[in-house]
């Protein structure tokens, strides 16, 4: 499968998958899945700030986008609506393992700023850590 290396980052195009530099070479890469549906503008602003966080966080990481276009995709992947970040499988906001309204929808997180239609940054750098 070609490569090209562009910024700093190995992308794989066939598995939207971003290989980030490496921060810890004796330490697995952590696992970032990036759920979402085409033409969510939150998967656009999240997926812009992904790699500034990861080097602030300074992790090794391999990101996976995953594209949802149906509602039985979004039931067998548990998708809550775009986008849906999981740090190792374990989705960046705490209440989602409650959840069970799976779809094809827009997703709104509570933060201390109100509904944002993406993760606080903290979040994430926090859960980065806490893999690492």
């Amino acid at each position: 499968m070609p490569a090209t290396r562009r910024r700093g980052l190995l992308t794989r195009r066939a598995k939207d998958t971003l290989l980030l530099p490496a921060y810890h070479a004796e330490a697995d890469p952590v696992r970032v899945e990036l759920f979402y549906f085409d033409g969510c503008p939150g998967h656009a602003e999240l997926r812009a700030r992904l790699p500034r966080l990861l080097e602030q966080a300074e992790v090794d990481a391999v990101i996976e986008e995953h594209r949802i276009d149906s509602e039985p995709a979004a039931r067998r992947e548990r998708f809550l609506g775009s986008p849906t970040l999981r740090i190792d499988g374990q989705d960046i906001d705490s209440d989602a393992a409650d959840r069970h309204d799976y779809g094809l929808k827009c997703r709104l997180y509570l933060t201390e700023d109100g509904l944002q239609r993406t993760p606080h940054d903290a979040w994430i750098t926090k859960a980065l850590r806490a893999a690492n």
